[in-house]
């Protein structure tokens, strides 16, 4: 057994379709949800969609099928969940896992949810629910097999069944991601609000007795509870491997506003730009949802806190006193960046720009080494072809690349057309490594030197640029 992860794509057509051929001849129900989700049968629009995009309030997932590399033979598939909601926190979990029909009880199941955890870690997930029906003991076996502690057992529409905790070991390089929070991490966001609050509080003389309702004393569980199931809030939260330390919240007030909710940072983990990437993660995400503006309230005599907001262009609306609070709030707003800037790289260093090296030359140096097949060379020279019709070349490589400039992506129809014809590149990376990363700026990263309909090349980097980097999964 040699086992991959592998997303869908055109490459491997044939063996994904052949695995649900068999699986739908059997009658029996097909797991995970994720791959029944759409008819296989349209096949471009199954492999381009069967990721729940999460801007239509499901919750965001990722899909992958299981490769045995050695028989050339697809056996199953794994969904992640990038955060719990309520009813996945009772029977559904961070990963729901299947294994075709003629492939079970071979040690597949074991193998997959160990390789799914990886993919978890990636995703800033170290505590994992997973769950099963208490009478498919094969299912228990694996997920107890990769450390699975069983809390409970409920009854769930009339069926047993039995809800497994995974936790992971820390990364040897902690792992600093923003991620959506999943509603059992609500407690430790209660604890990261009232912490934050407390700070000022403590500097404007509030307390329980004169500001009841300001937030260090009002928020509490039932309260997050409420935002997350009622008012279904986007929640997100700073994460250094399984530890929160900063936490928003996102509000759609209509369709053209989003309010931004409780930007917290812990105090011990203040002045290491931490706020600063919610802040920017905020505009992406409300840009991201098709809101133009997001709006937010301060204590008016916070100047500091006000003229921190301001130096990212938020600009001042007015001011209102309430009978309940002893001070004055204060309202903000900007509107969301025009264009939006990305760029998918390695984490190695390219000796010329002293930048990480980005995805096509990180590719032509797995390429170089000789260790892919002739079938995956000859496909890497044909997609190559059609990238240097279809992308332009910017000049300054013919120079040597003098600035040492490095391009990004626009996140525009254009730009985002090149970036979907990339995954032979992706599927080359996730297979032999290395690990590809996504970072993303809300502004012009550096100081400009080329632009087209498709990507900018910018020289060095703006300091007063926040930029945010994810794994790429």
């Amino acid at each position: 057994m040699k086992l991959r992860l592998v997303k869908a794509d055109d490459r491997n057509k044939d063996l994904i379709c052949d695995m649900l051929d068999e699986w739908y001849a059997t009658g029996e129900k097909i797991v995970p949800y994720a791959i029944r989700r759409l008819d296989y049968h349209d096949y471009e629009t199954y492999y381009r969609n069967i990721d729940t995009d999460n801007n239509h309030g499901h919750v965001a997932t990722s899909t992958w099928f299981a490769l045995d590399e050695e028989r050339n033979i697809m056996v199953g598939a794994v969904n992640i969940r990038h955060y719990l909601n309520e009813q996945l926190l009772l029977d559904g979990g961070h990963i729901g896992d299947g294994i075709r029909p003629s492939e079970r009880r071979k040690g597949y199941a074991t193998e997959m949810i160990r390789l799914a955890l990886e993919k978890c870690r990636l995703l800033g997930i170290f505590r994992i629910l997973m769950v099963c029906d208490k009478d498919n003991i094969g299912s228990a076996r694996s997920i107890r097999n990769n450390g699975g502690v069983l809390e409970d057992e409920p009854v769930v529409d009339g069926v047993q069944i039995q809800r497994y905790w995974i936790t992971l070991e820390p990364s040897k390089q902690p792992q600093q991601l923003i991620r959506r929070m999943s509603i059992e991490e609500i407690p430790k966001c209660v604890e990261v609000i009232r912490a934050s609050f407390q700070t000022v509080a403590d500097e404007f003389g509030f307390t329980a007795d004169n500001a009841p309702r300001f937030t260090a004393f009002a928020t509490d569980k039932s309260r997050l509870l409420y935002q997350f199931c009622v008012e279904r809030r986007p929640m997100y939260v700073y994460s250094v491997d399984e530890t929160i330390v900063g936490y928003y919240s996102l509000q759609f007030a209509d369709e053209a506003n989003a309010e931004l909710g409780n930007l917290s940072v812990l105090p011990e983990w203040r002045h290491k730009g931490i706020g600063a990437k919610l802040l920017t993660d905020a505009l992406l995400q409300t840009r991201s949802a098709g809101r133009s503006k997001l709006k937010l309230a301060i204590v008016e005599e916070n100047r500091r806190l006000r003229n921190w907001y301001e130096s990212f262009g938020f600009v001042h609306t007015e001011t209102k006193k309430f009978d309940f609070f002893p001070f004055t709030c204060g309202y903000l707003e900007r509107s969301v960046p025009s264009t939006v800037y990305y760029r998918v790289h390695s984490a190695d260093i390219a000796w010329i720009t002293k930048q990480p090296r980005g995805v096509f030359t990180a590719v032509w140096r797995i390429i170089d080494s000789g260790v892919t097949t002739e079938a995956e060379t000859a496909e890497y020279w044909k997609n190559r072809e059609y990238f240097e019709k279809a992308l332009p070349l910017p000049p300054f490589y013919a120079d040597g690349n003098p600035d040492c400039a490095v391009t990004w992506f626009k996140d525009t129809p254009d730009g985002n057309r090149i970036w979907e014809e990339m995954s032979f590149y992706r599927a080359i990376a996730e297979k032999y490594g290395p690990q590809l990363y996504v970072s993303t700026a809300a502004e012009l990263p550096g100081d400009l030197v080329y632009e087209d309909d498709f990507q900018v090349a910018v020289k060095g980097q703006n300091d007063g640029v926040t930029v945010i980097t994810k794994p790429l999964v």
